[in-house]
């Protein structure tokens, strides 16, 4: 969401985002600690000859003036008109919020893809097909992801068999535990599960799928 102006009679001039990608606070800290009311609305420094200021004592040369002078030159040419203020959604070219064109947003710029398609098996608890999707899509919290995330570790080595560093791959498919736990869920279901070498191998899931 962003702000348009229009009046300028519901939006402060310092803390509120409206002329630039940041609040005027940040752009113009020297300037806002010597305005005269720190939360003056837009309109409040407009007049009909112009954009008008009123500071606690005269403004000094040096980071001040430069400040002053970058404002007068961002604010030049902008004036305000007599429509309302209003707020527009910016994802769409309408300029009105949907549910869509969020959802569109967020598929778009914020999930990952993976290379194959999200697959779901209506046979087992909606947990386990989370934590599916999370493994194929590697984003199972294994040390080696923990690391690139700034946690601070011991170790890397996989806690089980302290052989090799704990990603997806080894901790499900080539550490010797796991082989073991695999081995033994195999006679426990009398199944003969195939062996992975890669987590994506969709033959052996097929295969474990068809059997059980």
């Amino acid at each position: 969401m962003a702000r348009v102006t229009g009046n300028g009679a519901t939006i402060r001039f310092w803390h509120d985002v409206w002329c630039l990608d940041v609040p005027m606070i940040v752009q113009f800290g020297r300037l806002f600690a010597l305005a005269s009311n720190q939360n003056s609305l837009v309109s409040d420094y407009w007049s009909p000859t112009g954009w008008v200021f009123s500071w606690r004592r005269d403004i000094k040369g040096g980071v001040e003036q430069d400040q002053l002078t970058t404002l007068m030159s961002l604010l030049d040419g902008y004036h305000l008109g007599m429509e309302l203020d209003k707020w527009v959604w910016n994802i769409d070219n309408s300029g009105c919020f949907s549910v869509k064109s969020n959802r569109n947003w967020i598929n778009d710029s914020r999930l990952s893809s993976g290379s194959m398609p999200t697959r779901r098996n209506c046979s087992v608890p909606i947990k386990i097909n989370v934590f599916i999707w999370h493994l194929m899509m590697d984003r199972l919290p294994v040390r080696s992801k923990l690391v690139e995330r700034g946690v601070d570790l011991d170790s890397l080595l996989c806690p089980l068999c302290h052989d090799a560093t704990e990603d997806v791959l080894h901790l499900f498919i080539q550490c010797t535990i796991a082989n073991q736990i695999w081995r033994r869920v195999s006679l426990w279901l009398d199944l003969d599960i195939p062996v992975f070498f890669l987590y994506e191998t969709h033959d052996g899931l097929d295969q474990c799928e068809a059997e059980c």
